[in-house]
């Protein structure tokens, strides 16, 4: 969790002919500090002038959180994003004040989200300025017992749509937890969230005691199935004891009732050994399970690394030596679970994830970004199941970028993870026109990025877009500089 200030201090590079004019000088940013941005109203701000609308550049201020607070971001749609905040005035019903949270960017307005018993969850406005917290000296001990800050809330990921956030979250008791962060068994919980009322739609408990520590957020995996309306959601075992719990669900995003259950697949019980994002691989059987369908198959030869908009990726490995070399030899494919349609991606392994990514943000993206292995990375972005990318270069003719989104026609890539080069710009690339369209000195390596019409999310601050490819600013128009110049 990080809180950051970001600097916007040079001019926009350029603008592609067809996008429009929208290029426009930026001012100097504030030295790096922590320093109190101004309160400004949404009729303050120029919002959004369609949901589509590509950002092309960015406030230097922050719009959310409002002050100096520890906050995660796991989702971010339209207006709206989840994450976590610790907030100061419910430290004493959660530990912290740590808890999941839903937020209106057109406010900004926060909604908390708070267990109201061992199964029920309620929800309120709170605030995001810091105070003073409980301490056990203004909290003393009664005959009932020493002062409990309450339970300890652990975050998972977070999915949105138009009209619903779709939240995971762990709960542990405090008392008994001496490790920071707090480790043990926890209730697993998914939770539905209507954008519009803020009101707590549904719940339900997929898991009772599940191992949650500071791998949660990596082993919980949450999939929004928008054609079928159902939620897959998989919770595995790496890094953790042998008899860990495990689960794989297939859930009704109506109502949350369970349409399938993994574990019912084998008669003698699973782990699952690692989550695939709409499948599960089950530990010491090589088998996989997909969530949507139901089916399982052995996996064969292939090392799976995401099963996404029904195409399977995955490693084909070289067993021909064991040696480093055979291993970068190891083809890169993509098979149709439906069809079986097979299509080689590339002749060496790649990464769904920049090495110096955290954790993920959802968004509604579905372009498949590559970013390869070792020496001769190749960085591409493509649609599902293309075997030609849309933009693609090797570390040779381009610096592959520490990690990367898209929104809209536009790539976000941010800067590589070289260390010379970890201060260095966000550049952002039109995905038809194949040019650089504009660059933003920014810090952003080591972190997930995530980008909709009202901005941008880095280090898990929120900063609101001020301008937009295709809708003009009023200034001249820039010409465009080649991807690979």
């Amino acid at each position: 969790m990080h809180r950051r200030t970001f600097l916007i201090s040079t001019a926009i590079i350029g603008i592609a002919g067809c996008l429009g004019a929208c290029s426009r000088n930026l001012k100097m940013g504030p030295t790096p500090s922590i320093a109190p941005a101004p309160t400004l109203g949404p009729e303050s701000r120029v919002l959004p002038p369609a949901d589509g609308a590509a950002p092309s550049s960015f406030s230097e201020f922050p719009l959310w959180p409002e002050g100096d607070i520890q906050t995660t971001v796991t989702a971010l749609h339209k207006q709206h994003l989840c994450g976590t905040a610790e907030i100061p005035e419910l430290d004493g019903r959660v530990s912290n004040g740590l808890c999941p949270v839903v937020v209106d960017l057109s406010g900004p307005s926060t909604w908390a989200i708070i267990p109201d018993g061992k199964e029920n969850w309620s929800i309120m406005p709170v605030k995001m300025s810091p105070g003073p917290s409980p301490s056990s000296s203004s909290s003393p001990a009664t005959a009932a017992g020493p002062y409990d800050p309450g339970p300890t809330i652990a975050i998972g990921p977070a999915v949105l749509d138009d009209s619903y956030a779709y939240i995971t979250a762990g709960i542990h008791s405090t008392k008994n937890l001496t490790s920071e962060p707090p480790k043990g068994s926890a209730s697993i919980h998914v939770i539905k969230v209507s954008l519009s009322d803020h009101a707590i739609v549904a719940s339900i408990c997929v898991a009772k005691n599940y191992v949650v520590d500071d791998k949660f957020l990596y082993r919980v995996t949450l999939t929004l199935d928008v054609e079928h309306g159902t939620l897959l959601i998989v919770g595995d075992t790496r890094g953790v004891s042998q008899k860990a719990d495990s689960f794989g669900f297939r859930i009704s995003a109506a109502d949350l009732s369970i349409q399938f259950d993994a574990s019912t697949v084998f008669a003698d019980g699973f782990q699952v050994e690692e989550s695939l994002g709409e499948a599960l691989l089950v530990k010491d059987k090589a088998v996989i399970v997909y969530l949507v369908t139901g089916v399982s198959e052995d996996r064969g030869q292939k090392v799976i690394k995401s099963v996404k908009d029904g195409w399977v990726y995955y490693k084909e490995s070289d067993n021909s030596s064991r040696e480093l070399e055979a291993y970068k030899r190891d083809a890169f494919r993509a098979q149709n679970i439906a069809t079986g349609e097979n299509i080689l991606l590339a002749d060496h392994p790649q990464q769904f994830h920049g090495l110096a990514t955290q954790i993920p943000i959802y968004t509604n993206q579905h372009e498949v970004i590559l970013y390869g292995e070792y020496g001769d990375s190749i960085f591409s972005v493509r649609q599902p199941g293309s075997a030609t990318p849309i933009l693609s270069w090797n570390s040779g003719e381009r610096a592959i970028p520490s990690t990367a989104c898209v929104f809209g026609d536009i790539a976000y890539l941010a800067p590589s993870k070289h260390a010379s080069n970890r201060d260095g710009a966000l550049q952002l690339v039109s995905l038809s026109a194949g040019q650089d369209v504009n660059e933003i000195p920014i810090s952003a390596w080591g972190d997930s990025i995530a980008v909709s019409s009202w901005g941008i999310v880095l280090h898990d601050v929120f900063y609101p877009a001020d301008a937009w490819f295709g809708y003009p600013s009023g200034t001249s128009e820039p010409t465009p500089t080649a991807v690979n110049s």
